[in-house]
């Protein structure tokens, strides 16, 4: 009879031992999912950690950026500033040799960027600055005028005393 019962435990018939392995296989199946479970929850947990790690550094290298940038935007405000001011107390400064040097440099560099032009070209493009200076200037010579009326309306003796004063200085120009 011991032939029969087959491999396994003396005291267990075959249909016994068909069982205990079924049992047996489905508990160590078992075991098997819940270890892939657990793997597989412990690597979704460490893909979102990673997940999280990557939009962190993302997310300051971004923050890096932007206060870089900031950084330049504002060297470069500052720096423009500066030369405005440097410029602008040179001008102050020597304002008929700085008025000279931009009228050169923009007769510079209108001719490197004009084509040649003939004499009539000239004498007609002087005619029109002419008359747009005239028009520019009856138009300053207005704004004046309306300015000093402002002013005499609102400070009247104030105005009398100034004026009086330049008739004194012209006077004394004249003189010499």
């Amino acid at each position: 009879m011991a032939d029969q019962r087959g491999v396994g435990n003396a005291d267990t018939s075959p249909a016994e031992g068909g069982t205990q392995g079924r049992d047996r296989t489905q508990e160590i199946g078992a075991q098997g999912r819940d270890r892939a479970q657990e793997a597989g929850a412990q690597g979704h947990d460490s893909d979102q950690e990673a997940g999280a790690q990557v939009r962190d550094k993302t997310q300051e290298m971004v923050r890096q950026g932007a206060e870089t940038a900031s950084d330049y935007s504002q060297q470069g405000r500052q720096q423009a500033q500066a030369v405005e001011h440097t410029l602008e107390d040179a001008i102050r400064a020597k304002p008929l040799q700085a008025t000279l040097m931009a009228a050169g440099l923009g007769m510079f560099l209108t001719l490197l960027w004009k084509k040649e032009e003939t004499a009539s070209d000239y004498s007609r493009q002087g005619r029109q600055q002419a008359e747009d200076y005239s028009r520019q200037g009856r138009r300053q010579v207005a704004a004046v005028e309306n300015t000093l009326e402002d002013a005499i309306r609102t400070k009247p003796l104030q105005s009398l005393l100034m004026a009086a004063g330049c008739g004194m200085v012209l006077t004394l120009l004249l003189k010499k």
